[in-house]
């Protein structure tokens, strides 16, 4: 059990000072009713039956007991870490967004630059398919002048005739 003290002095008239470990207060009253006032900021007021025991009292501007106020500085820190842990989510949201959107623009150029590869190497294909295409039309055969030559007014070349036979074998045979 820890140690107490509390010593009641009487000022006379209904007033009295009240010493105490922790605190002093002054009371003012008669028996059956008296308010009290605390250096700790507590008033009580009391009012009985005297000689009975029976009494109501009403306590206002109590401090709060340390407890109390660990209790509310946990809450306080509580919401706080609340707050700032919405508002670190809020940001992370945010980032993550951002870092989306860094990646679409990443894609959308690798798209653009692959499609500029291709129309390049398209362009190159053609340009060295075209001489491949002239030299296949090329050939040691005669050929027919093309209707724009005809138009032109140059002659055909002669082309020899076959024989008609449906039983020869479309040469012609040299007689001597």
């Amino acid at each position: 059990m820890g140690f107490n003290f509390r010593k009641t002095i009487n000022l006379g008239n209904g007033l009295k000072l009240n010493l105490g470990k922790k605190s002093a207060s002054v009371s003012v009253g008669k028996k059956g009713i008296h308010h009290s006032i605390s250096t700790t900021g507590r008033q009580t007021t009391t009012v009985g039956i005297p000689g009975t025991g029976v009494s109501y009292s009403h306590v206002t501007g109590t401090k709060k007991s340390a407890a109390e106020k660990k209790k509310a500085a946990e809450k306080k820190e509580k919401a706080a870490i609340s707050k700032e842990k919405e508002k670190l989510n809020k940001e992370k949201a945010k980032l993550e967004q951002e870092k989306l959107e860094l990646e679409r623009q990443k894609l959308e150029n690798e798209r653009l630059r692959l499609e500029k590869e291709r129309a390049e190497l398209e362009g190159s294909t053609q340009q060295t398919s075209e001489p491949v295409q002239e030299k296949k039309k090329f050939s040691f055969k005669k050929q027919k002048p093309s209707s724009a030559e005809n138009a032109a007014g140059e002659k055909p070349a002669a082309v020899p005739e076959t024989a008609s036979n449906p039983y020869s074998s479309g040469k012609a045979k040299k007689s001597y």
